[in-house]
């Protein structure tokens, strides 16, 4: 008899490779998703179907139910603050008012990436019991953090702002508002400065307001730029 040297207490199971969201480079190159050179963060509204457990199986039957819809305007206005510059003094304050817009440009980033996978469906197939945590929302979030977010920088932000007379267009005085349809080229500024928290990934856009804040509020908008490293 022929002694093979296999304990019997051990033996392989297959499990799927969707366990694992990290991409490993091998020799005949890997699996990583080839996407966009540069992200363009504007005002895009980003569709895609999905059944009710947040998987995509059936893109016939998941069309039956109502579509997820990605809007990055509302995502980039949930992912910012503006507030008034506490690095100023009190006549600059009552006139030509310093503000800080703070933005999570991570965040942002993040939820971007997840509705672009999700419209490509490129995790299409795949289920939540195939997944590490049981959910695919999960793995594809682990997807983005462990391969695509170290692959793009932060390049820019571009600011828009448009100012309201208050004597005659009404409102208050500080009281300021996100508005997406003043992306036009006369209302663009880049007359700020940013502070970038890479770490972290957010960003603080420093500006003054170039109208009189005794006669004037203003509605703003912004857009992020990303590019691959």
């Amino acid at each position: 008899m022929r002694i093979t040297h296999i304990s019997p207490e051990f033996q392989y199971t297959r499990v799927n490779g969707t366990l694992s969201m990290a991409e490993k480079k091998s020799f005949f190159g890997s699996k990583l998703i080839n996407f966009d050179d540069a992200l363009y963060i504007q005002n895009q509204n980003i569709i895609y179907y999905e059944n009710a457990s947040n998987e995509q199986i059936n893109l016939n039957l998941e069309k039956l139910t109502p579509a997820i819809i990605y809007n990055a305007d509302n995502d980039k206005q949930a992912n910012s603050s503006l507030v008034i510059n506490p690095a100023q003094s009190q006549s600059q304050i009552i006139n030509n008012t310093s503000w800080i817009l703070s933005i999570n440009y991570g965040a942002v980033m993040y939820n971007y990436l997840f509705a672009k996978l999700k419209s490509y469906r490129t995790f299409e197939g795949v289920t939540n019991a195939m997944t590490y945590n049981n959910s695919v929302d999960a793995a594809i979030k682990d997807y983005i953090k462990t391969n695509l977010v170290s692959r793009y920088e932060f390049f820019k932000v571009e600011l828009y702002l448009s100012y309201n007379d208050l004597a005659t267009q009404g409102g208050l005085r500080y009281q300021n508002n996100w508005d997406p349809t003043i992306q036009l080229e006369k209302n663009y500024t880049n007359q700020f400065q940013t502070k970038t928290d890479s770490t972290n990934m957010k960003i603080d856009v420093v500006f003054n307001q170039s109208k009189n804040s005794l006669d004037n509020s203003f509605n703003y908008y912004y857009n992020l730029y990303f590019r691959k490293i």
